[in-house]
C-alpha cells in the first residue's frame, strides 16, 4: 500500500524569505533514492491558506503532513491569508483539526518555536516533530532530507529522526528538533522500552535541551523570552521548589543564545561557603563566574580596591570591561537566589548585592551601556520583604512570571510520553495535583513497572525524600506550621493571614482560592494527616 506524504508550505508576503521549494524537491529526491522508493506518493501544496490544510488531508489521506514555513511560538504556525497576508494558526485549532483525521501518524511541522503547536497535536498523532527554537534555513532543510532519507530506507520514524539529526552541521541546532513519538512505525501502540517508544529518562534536576518529557508551560516560555530580549530586561521566575522553573529557564536562555546573545547561568547552589561570608568576597566571585563563562580574561586586578566600595568595583567591572567586550547583549541568569539567604551567620551583604542588581536594571532605563544587561532570577519566595526595603528590590520590578501546577491535558500528554494511557495519569494526579516533580517520578516509576501504593505516601516510600523535605522546611517556621495544621484540619478553604498565605504556596502546599487557601493534593493530606493524628 503506497504511504502517501503531503508537504504543505505557506510564505506570506512579508514573512522572510526561505527555500520551500528547494526543500520539496530535495525531499522528492531522498524518496526517489531510497529502497523503499515505490512505498511513498509525494504531493505539494503550497501557498497555503489554513482551509487548504484540512482539504489536502481529506482529500490525499497522508500518513505523513509535513508543513515548511514559519513559525511564532505561542501565536501560531504562520499560514496565508487571500490576499498572500499572513495568518496565525494556533495550537487548538491544529489540535482541532487533526482529531478529526486519525489515519495521519505523523506530523512534521519545520518551523521555528513549533514545540507548542507540536505538543498539541501530540495528543492525536502518535510521531510529531517541532522546532523547540529558531532553526536556521540550510539546517531545516538538512534535517528534513536526512529525516525523509531514512523514511525512504525504510527506517521508522525514530531512526529517521537520529538520521536528520546527523545531517545537521551546527551543534547548537542539533538540539532544536524535538520528536514526541508514543508509536512504532506502523502505527501500533508499543510499550516502553520498545523500538519506537521514547527512552526513560530519569527525573530529577534541570531537563536537557533535548528532553522528549519537557512539557511546555505556554504562554510562560514566550513570554520569558519577549521580555528578556528587551533592553534593560528583568524577569522572574517563581514557583515552588521541584515546579521545573530552572528547565523552562534553561530553554529560554537556549533560545536567547541561539539568536546571539551572550548569556552567563550561575547556580546559588553551586557557590562554596567561603565566598558567603562577607559582599567584597561573593562579589569578587561573582564576576569571576562571568568572566570564565564569557571566556574573557580575569582583569579584576585593575578594577578591584578602587575606593568606590565592593558594589562600586563591581559596578564598573560590568560597565567599563565586560559589557564593551561583549558589544552586544548580555543575559545573566541567577538560579536558586533564596539559598543566599540560608545558612549560619551575617546574610545583611545579601541585601547589598540584591540591591545592586536593582539599581543596574534601573540604570538600564536610561544608560546606552546598562541597556545591553539583562537579568532573570528564578526563586521560590519573594524574598524577606522585612529585610529588603521595597525601594532596594528586584523581586518588585521587571516581569514576574509564575509557574503553575500542570493542568489534566499536560498531566495526560507526560502520561503518553512515558508510554502510559490516561487513567493513569488521571489516578497519579488524583494523589499529587498538578506537582510536575511529583508527576514525573510517579509515572517514571509506573513505566518501569511499579504500582502506585499506600507505601507514596510514608517517608519510606517513592515519595519519602520530597515529604522529608518539605517537612523539613516547614518544621523551621513555627507559625507557618501552625497555619498549615489549621488548612489540613479543614475541607474546605480557611483564611489565614497573607505572609502565611505565600509561605505555604512556596513550599507548594496549599493553593489559593479566591481569598481562602486549601491543599494541593492527596498526597500530603494523607503524610501530615498520619503524623499529627
Amino acid at each position: 500500500m503506497t504511504r502517501a506524504i503531503l508537504f504543505l508550505s505557506a510564505l506570506p508576503d512579508g514573512a522572510g524569505r526561505l527555500k520551500l521549494e528547494q526543500e520539496a524537491r530535495e525531499i522528492r529526491e531522498a524518496l526517489k533514492m531510497g529502497r523503499d522508493r515505490d512505498a511513498f506518493r509525494f504531493e505539494v501544496r503550497g501557498g497555503v491558506r489554513w482551509q487548504d490544510v484540512s482539504r489536502a488531508i481529506e482529500e490525499l489521506q497522508p500518513e505523513i503532513v509535513h508543513f515548511s514555513g514559519h513559525g511564532t511560538g505561542t501565536p501560531g504556525l504562520v499560514l496565508e491569508e487571500e490576499n498572500a497576508s499572513a495568518q496565525l494558526i494556533s495550537a487548538d485549532a491544529l489540535q482541532r483539526t487533526f482529531r478529526l483525521f486519525p489515519g495521519v501518524k505523523c506530523v512534521v511541522l519545520n518551523a521555528c518555536y513549533s514545540q507548542v503547536q507540536a505538543e498539541a497535536i501530540y495528543g492525536h498523532v502518535s510521531c510529531v516533530i517541532g522546532m523547540g527554537a529558531a532553526i536556521g534555513d540550510r539546517a531545516a532543510r538538512d534535517f528534513a532530507v536526512g529525516f525523509y532519507d531514512g523514511m525512504g530506507a525504510g527506517w521508522g520514524y525514530q531512526k529517521a529522526f537520529d538520521l536528520g539529526l546527523a545531517r545537521m552541521a551546527n551543534d547548537r541546532e542539533v538540539l532544536t528538533p524535538v520528536l514526541l513519538l508514543r508509536d512504532v512505525a506502523e502505527g501500533e501502540a508499543s510499550e516502553v522500552g520498545k523500538p519506537g517508544a521514547i527512552e526513560l529518562e530519569n527525573p530529577g534536576g534541570r531537563m536537557a535541551i533535548e528532553s522528549a518529557f519537557y512539557v511546555m508551560r505556554s504562554p510562560a516560555e514566550d513570554t520569558a523570552f519577549r521580555e528578556i530580549v528587551k533592553p534593560g530586561g528583568l524577569v522572574r521566575i517563581k514557583a515552588p521548589h521541584e515546579f521545573g522553573k530552572s528547565s523552562l529557564m534553561g530553554r529560554v536562555i537556549d533560545r536567547v543564545a541561539a539568536d546571539g546573545v551572550r548569556t552567563v547561568s550561575i547556580n546559588c547552589r553551586e557557590i562554596d561557603h567561603e565566598f558567603l561570608g562577607s559582599l567584597n568576597a561573593f562579589l569578587q566571585h561573582f564576576c569571576l563566574r562571568v568572566t570564565r563563562q564569557l571566556k574573557f580574561e580575569n582583569q579584576l586586578k585593575d578594577y578591584w580596591n578602587s575606593g568606590l566600595g565592593s558594589k562600586g568595583d563591581c559596578g564598573e567591572y560590568f560597565e567599563d570591561y565586560l559589557l564593551p567586550q561583549i558589544g552586544g547583549a548580555l543575559v545573566l541568569e541567577l538560579d536558586e537566589v533564596d539559598l543566599l539567604f540560608e545558612g549560619n551567620g551575617d546574610r545583611a551583604w545579601v541585601v547589598d548585592f540584591l540591591s545592586m542588581l536593582r539599581a543596574w536594571f534601573e540604570k538600564g532605563r536610561t544608560s546606552a551601556q546598562w541597556k545591553k544587561f539583562r537579568l532573570v532570577l528564578v526563586h521560590v519566595t519573594d524574598i524577606d520583604q522585612e529585610t529588603l526595603r521595597h525601594e532596594q528590590s528586584p523581586f518588585n520590578v521587571g516581569m514576574e512570571i509564575p509557574l503553575a501546577e500542570f493542568g489534566r491535558d499536560q498531566g495526560v500528554d507526560l502520561a503518553r510520553r512515558h508510554g502510559l494511557a490516561e487513567p493513569i495519569a488521571v489516578e497519579l494526579m488524583d494523589l499529587v495535583g498538578g506537582h510536575p516533580q511529583l508527576l514525573r517520578l510517579g509515572l517514571y516509576a509506573i513505566a518501569s513497572g511499579q504500582s502506585m501504593d499506600d507505601d507514596w505516601c510514608t517517608e519510606a516510600g517513592l515519595y519519602g525524600g520530597h515529604l522529608v523535605r518539605v517537612r523539613s522546611r516547614l518544621e523551621r517556621h513555627p507559625q507557618v506550621l501552625t497555619a498549615f495544621r489549621r488548612v489540613l484540619a479543614s475541607e474546605v478553604g480557611v483564611g489565614i493571614e497573607p505572609r502565611l498565605s505565600a509561605a505555604l504556596r512556596s513550599l507548594g502546599l496549599v493553593r489559593l482560592q479566591g481569598n481562602q487557601v486549601q491543599i494541593t493534593c492527596e498526597l500530603y493530606r494523607r503524610y501530615f494527616g498520619s503524623l499529627w493524628s
